[in-house]
């Protein structure tokens, strides 16, 4: 997961030296403009990341994992599915290339609601901007819904495992730009918040300050002149 953290963080956290800091913002933001909230939430991009202590496993040991039983048991769940049909919402399921060779399994899931696709079968770009918001673990995609206004729900059921396995350069409990889920229970609390309760923005939006220097379009040129220079 990339991370947009400003200029003064990069420098003290990571100890960059000055003249090897590139601030320019991310290429990709000049695909869209900041601030675009969809009218209201009918599509839900559901996108997980991956996890290197699942590569190399067999199918069996997958099958036994809290990533696949975490993630099916939400797909399943009755309340949301309830939740999907009645208000008419769409979900879009995007594994990551990481676990393509899994994704057969997750692909037995039959639902008018829910539809897989791979990552071969997407444009990313064109995808977040066509999503109203973001279900997720903690993809780097949420930067572009938290750079969009767009809602959030990070479905932290492994936090302990990320935590301790690899380390992670936010605080899970405070710095998170979106609702915290830690169970499936609290995902369908607040899917019921931000679909019934007709919430069509990132209420934490006021912290896209603190992780993104620049909110126009000329990213791409300010790293362009940069590297040539």
């Amino acid at each position: 997961m990339c991370i947009p953290i400003r200029n003064g963080t990069k420098k003290g956290f990571w100890r960059i030296p000055e003249e090897k800091l590139i601030v320019t913002g991310f290429p990709r933001f000049d695909r869209y403009l900041p601030n675009q909230p969809a009218d209201q939430v009918k599509k839900i991009l559901f996108m997980t990341t991956w996890r290197e202590w699942l590569i190399d496993i067999s199918d069996e040991e997958f099958k036994e994992s809290a990533y696949f039983n975490r993630t099916t048991e939400l797909l399943n769940h009755e309340k949301i599915n309830q939740l999907l049909k009645e208000q008419n919402i769409q979900v879009t399921v995007a594994l990551h290339p990481f676990m393509k060779e899994f994704e057969p399994y997750f692909r037995t899931i039959k639902n008018d609601c829910i539809q897989f696709v791979g990552f071969d079968e997407l444009s990313i770009g064109e995808v977040i901007q066509e999503m109203d918001m973001l279900l997720t673990d903690i993809t780097s995609v949420s930067w572009d819904f938290l750079y969009l206004n767009k809602p959030i729900i990070f479905y932290l059921f492994d936090q302990a495992d990320w935590e301790n396995k690899r380390g992670i350069y936010l605080n899970l409990n405070e710095d998170l730009y979106g609702y915290k889920a830690k169970n499936v229970e609290e995902v369908y609390a607040c899917l019921t918040e931000i679909i019934i309760g007709g919430v069509n923005y990132n209420k934490w939006y006021s912290k896209a300050t603190q992780y993104f220097d620049y909110f126009d379009q000329n990213k791409c040129e300010r790293l362009a002149a940069r590297v040539l220079k």
